[in-house]
């Protein structure tokens, strides 16, 4: 049922949906900082306090008071196979998809060609590391989370970036730079609402060096029962997260 209730929620193709913006803000930034400035101008002016997903999703991936080229900083993938990528997700995701990411333990069966926001640390594949070289690598046939890339789209406008001088700096990050950016999130244990998790995300305390005891019981009393961190690192041109670590 849960399957059922989001393939018929969920867009299929970008026009459709808030993720049209990813399209706008593309040609925007080619066009300059004032091109820029008036897709945010005429999104503003169409949110409502009840309807503002393409606002909201605006706010996390994009902003008019940075560098036109600052991106999300859970954006890995280049940008120029990014808006090829969201829309092959989109257009290849199906109900058997959504179930195995949802479901069943990651088998990562499916493709990995064109389809993928390069969120997984097993996308981390250096040519020191493998037989063949990434470009037109065979095993690409293989090693993805359909399902899973396609949910992460959705809950991308939780993300909100803000400007730090010409770098956007996303909710649940520190730092900027190659060596010092890190990117930590909670996992909740009870149910809860959007509004909640966008509070979860955004706890300060998460960002600690280290999380002792005292407060992983308080987290514990407001239902999150683990807290994950992972370093945004670069591979020479490509941003990759390493495997998640469990701080609480």
């Amino acid at each position: 049922r849960i399957v059922d209730e989001l393939m018929s929620s969920l867009a299929r193709d970008r026009a459709s949906r808030p993720t049209d913006l990813y399209a706008e803000l593309h040609d925007a930034r080619t066009g300059g900082p004032s091109s820029l400035r008036s897709v945010f101008e005429k999104v503003s002016a169409e949110a409502t306090s009840t309807e503002r997903a393409r606002a909201d999703l605006l706010a996390a991936i994009g902003s008019d008071m940075a560098d036109p080229s600052a991106t999300n900083q859970l954006q890995t993938t280049r940008r120029d196979y990014h808006l090829q990528n969201i829309d092959s997700i989109l257009d290849n995701t199906t109900r058997e998809h959504l179930r195995r990411a949802l479901f069943q333990a990651w088998d990562y069966e499916d493709s990995l060609e064109n389809q993928s926001l390069h969120l997984d640390p097993s996308e981390d594949r250096r040519h020191a590391y493998q037989w063949n070289r990434p470009s037109g690598d065979p095993n690409r046939a293989k090693g993805n989370m359909l399902g899973a890339n396609r949910l992460a789209i959705e809950a991308l406008e939780w993300f909100t970036s803000v400007p730090d001088g010409k770098n956007l700096v996303t909710i649940g990050f520190t730092g900027t730079g190659v060596s010092d950016t890190r990117w930590t999130w909670p996992i909740w244990t009870a149910w809860a609402s959007p509004m909640t998790v966008r509070s979860l995300l955004t706890l300060e305390v998460l960002q600690a060096d280290v999380i002792d005891g005292k407060v992983a019981r308080e987290l514990a009393e407001m239902g999150v029962g683990a807290v994950f961190r992972t370093r945004r690192i670069l591979v020479e041109k490509t941003p990759n997260f390493t495997p998640a670590i469990a701080l609480v």
